[in-house]
């Protein structure tokens, strides 16, 4: 008997090189899938997000701020067409010029008492419109408003509101037998400044405390008036403890602004009378614009910087040793 064979097979049978190929496209089709879920994961999203604005932060701070203490080790002057590097030289003529001493003077002054009124009569608005009283929405608006004016109008029209002859200050006062002059006397002169700082910012702080209080948890004071807690032992044991972190950031932000403030002193005072309230900051302005001196002017901005870092270190020292 003759054994009967099975047919062979004549499909051809797979090779390693189709292999290969059908596993290509899955293996991209899985590196892709990977790659898109990693992308949209919530470690990798947010960062993405947020990448276009850090970067273009970085670019308009990060490089003029290198820029700038670069300069600051030179002479250069927008008079000459030659600059050389000096070293220290622009830092030993700011720690002997007297004008700048003054300057740092008086913005120490001028940051002191804008910085106590901001905070008190802010603190005080906040915990008033905090409250539900009516018109509450428009009385927060105009508190505001000043804020959302220009730094620049708000001086002009304060300016023309206290000069001596044609201000309409002087004109009320003139009733009651008083002339004031605002210009004319350093001490009055500052006290201006300060005076148009508070009317300005004053707002801006009540927005932030009032943030601060809004995150405030209202069964807190229920339990303290259950304990006999009246108005200002809430305000003391309450209040302002669980505010002190938004007073930090508060602090922080309207102590570099009177730091680098020049709009407000240029417009109302122009740093007279004969130089006696200049701030830090005009004091720069005018060295590198007025005076031509970029590479000092430079040297004072590193200095206003150095002084802004420092302050920011002491505000957060002192409140985490105060939680302690």
């Amino acid at each position: 008997m003759v054994p009967s064979w099975p047919e062979p097979d004549t499909r051809r049978l797979p090779t390693a090189v189709d292999s290969q190929r059908r596993a290509r496209p899955v293996v991209r089709r899985l590196d892709l899938g990977a790659a898109t879920r990693l992308l949209g994961s919530d470690r990798v999203l947010p960062y993405l997000l947020v990448a276009p604005a850090v970067l273009l932060v970085l670019a308009l701070t990060v490089y003029p701020t290198v820029y700038v203490f670069q300069t600051s080790f030179t002479d250069w002057n927008l008079m000459r067409t030659v600059t050389r590097s000096i070293g220290f030289d622009n830092y030993v003529d700011l720690a002997t010029d007297p004008l700048a001493l003054r300057s740092l003077l008086n913005t120490a002054v001028f940051l002191v008492g804008s910085l106590a009124l901001i905070l008190v009569l802010g603190l005080a608005l906040a915990l008033a419109l905090n409250e539900r009283v009516r018109f509450r929405t428009f009385f927060r608006s105009t508190v505001v408003l000043p804020w959302a004016l220009t730094a620049v109008v708000v001086g002009v029209i304060w300016r023309w509101i206290l000069i001596p002859d044609l201000g309409i200050a002087n004109y009320m006062l003139a009733g009651v037998g008083l002339n004031v002059a605002f210009f004319l006397s350093p001490v009055a002169a500052m006290a201006t400044m300060i005076l148009v700082e508070v009317w300005r910012s004053t707002g801006y702080g009540m927005i932030l405390l009032l943030a601060g209080l809004q995150g405030i948890d209202p069964t807190l004071y229920e339990a303290g008036r259950i304990d006999g807690a009246g108005f200002w032992k809430s305000l003391w044991f309450i209040t302002l403890p669980l505010l002190a972190p938004t007073v930090l950031v508060a602090t922080i932000l309207l102590s570099i602004r009177s730091v680098n403030l020049i709009d407000i002193p240029l417009v109302v005072t122009g740093g007279g009378p004969a130089r006696m309230t200049e701030t830090l900051g005009l004091y720069m302005w005018k060295e590198s614009f007025s005076f031509h001196h970029i590479g000092y002017g430079s040297a004072v901005a590193v200095v206003m910087f150095a002084i802004n870092l420092v302050l920011t270190v002491l505000y957060v020292r002192s409140l985490s040793r105060s939680r302690r």
